[in-house]
């Protein structure tokens, strides 16, 4: 679909937050065997490289990849899982999606950012919903408090880092929405940065971190992504 979708003619701002794998809390807590799946590996092969028939040697090789790159031990932690779970359902997605736009919509810029604001001060009902109260890191939707009014957002004193924060994300988004391109040096934070959309030769990608301060830097998951690219080195036609 990506080949021939409507919207390759017009920019895009694409991006994830940084712990978007806090979103397993819950199974973890309730199903700390899901751990189990990661020291396999197995599991998380993507489903078009299974159809492709490989060898028990390849499936072995593809396992160790996804196995290594996520652990930080002989045995998996909730920390490590839930690390996969980013990578394997939103960051390394974004990157396909990236890899697209660069074949099929080269005419039209992409810009990645990387959603870094921690706070527990304006918190998304989401969130609370599925992690409770006290757990650190910007888990998925988080973002959404900074962008949109919810039942549990109020009025926040405007020197709060919040209200900050408020403003800048909804400067970013209005800026892009209205130009095609986030960057404007009157959003607070951002007349000192230099901010370029992903390019094709692009060795490293680089986001916008969205934090308490704004910077343009090398995507930190990026040599993980990496490793999941190269599963594909033998079908390269299905990575995008």
């Amino acid at each position: 679909m990506m080949k021939t979708a409507w919207s390759n003619s017009i920019p895009m701002f694409i991006g994830n937050t940084s712990y978007e794998g806090l979103l397993w809390v819950p199974e973890v807590k309730l199903m700390p065997q899901v751990l189990q799946q990661l020291d396999a590996g197995t599991p998380f092969i993507p489903k078009e490289l299974l159809a492709t028939e490989p060898s028990k040697e390849k499936l072995d090789s593809w396992s160790a990849q996804i196995r290594d790159v996520h652990r930080t031990g002989s045995e998996s932690t909730p920390d490590n899982y839930m690390d996969l779970c980013s990578i394997y359902y939103f960051v390394f997605p974004a990157l396909r999606v990236v890899h697209s736009r660069h074949a099929y919509a080269a005419g039209a810029p992409v810009y990645f950012y990387r959603y870094d604001f921690d706070s527990e001060e304006l918190i998304f009902p989401y969130r609370i919903m599925r992690l409770g109260r006290g757990v650190k890191g910007v888990s998925h939707a988080d973002d959404l408090s900074y962008q949109f009014s919810s039942l549990l957002a109020r009025r926040l004193p405007k020197e709060s880092r919040e209200y900050r924060n408020i403003e800048r994300t909804v400067g970013i988004w209005t800026q892009f929405a209205a130009t095609g391109n986030p960057y404007s040096e009157k959003i607070n934070g951002m007349d000192t940065l230099t901010i370029d959309p992903v390019r094709k030769s692009d060795e490293v990608i680089k986001c916008l971190n969205i934090s308490d301060d704004l910077k343009f830097i090398d995507l930190p998951e990026w040599p993980k992504l990496k490793v999941w690219e190269s599963l594909y080195d033998d079908n390269k036609d299905l990575l995008f």
